[in-house]
């Protein structure tokens, strides 16, 4: 009978990643509206353009200060507060009349943006991955380019037909439509008995076939065996319940046979990993 598995959190988590790390795309969709706006504003287009260079700066003062912050608020207020505020400076972008106001904007956003999208999918991905930490961001990553492909496509033709206000109005409701909804799932830290996607299978009783046979043989008695197999295997009798390894001295230079008489015992402590895997189904022998 197989009994189904539950998702593990991080791949949720994951998920959520992706979402957060979509709108850092939209800095690149930018570049589509110099020409009607500096026309509209009747500015040059170097001064318009201004904006996304400070845009571009503002990051060098915001990702410390949202790294300093993220611990001590936690990263749903982070997130919660610079996605809010990146949204709402899109959407005020969409009511600018002078060459000022998208500079005020092109600093607010250069400071709130970095921080729900690529300081807190770090920070997830980070602390809820190990061996897979490498793919998971690359995933999350690739959603910044899907994001600013998939706009692109149809941001121009907005403009064209319903002005660059509209367009600027779309941006802000999607960075507000991609960030806030994700508020309640995320975790920067895995809680207490939940840790990370390869601890899971840890749990699940996935060992080698040496570390099986060697658990086997310790089940039925004493085993000597080499100090260093006790090492490595020394999680494994833990998870038996055994939390005694009967292990042989370490022979001198001068002299390889094993000697029975002289074998010890190794006293391995269990007190850490007792907590995290005191619900583990035990080894059968």
């Amino acid at each position: 009978m197989k009994i189904k598995e539950k998702v593990h959190r991080a791949w949720l988590l994951l998920a959520c990643s992706c979402l957060l790390a979509a709108p850092l795309g939209t800095i690149t969709l930018l570049s589509v509206f110099t020409l009607p706006v500096s026309t509209a504003l009747e500015v040059p287009r170097a001064a318009f353009t201004l904006y996304t260079s400070i845009m571009s700066l503002m990051p060098l003062v915001s990702m410390p200060f949202w790294g300093r912050m993220l611990p001590r608020i936690g990263i749903r207020a982070t997130v919660a507060i610079s996605g809010a505020g990146a949204g709402l400076a899109f959407i005020a972008m969409s009511y600018f009349t002078s060459l000022w106001q998208f500079y005020v904007a092109g600093i607010v956003i250069g400071l709130t943006l970095p921080g729900c999208s690529l300081l807190s999918v770090s920070v997830i991905i980070t602390n809820w991955f190990e061996h897979r930490r490498g793919m998971a961001m690359g995933i999350a990553v690739a959603f910044t380019g899907l994001y600013s492909a998939i706009a692109s496509t149809f941001i121009p033709g907005m403009i064209m037909t319903a002005g660059w206000e509209s367009a600027y109005l779309f941006l802000g409701i999607a960075v507000l439509a991609l960030t806030i909804p994700t508020i309640p799932f995320l975790h920067s830290q895995p809680a207490v008995g939940d840790g990370p996607e390869t601890l899971c299978r840890r749990r699940r009783n996935r060992v080698s076939r040496t570390a099986r046979y060697a658990c086997r043989y310790r089940c039925r008695g004493s085993l000597p065996v080499d100090t260093v197999l006790a090492h490595l295997c020394g999680n494994v009798f833990r998870e038996c319940g055994h939390h005694r390894i009967h292990a042989a001295r370490p022979s001198s230079p001068g002299k390889q046979r094993h000697q029975p008489g002289r074998s010890r015992n190794i006293h391995q402590p269990v007190h850490a990993l007792h907590d995290r895997c005191q619900n583990t189904p035990r080894l059968a022998g």
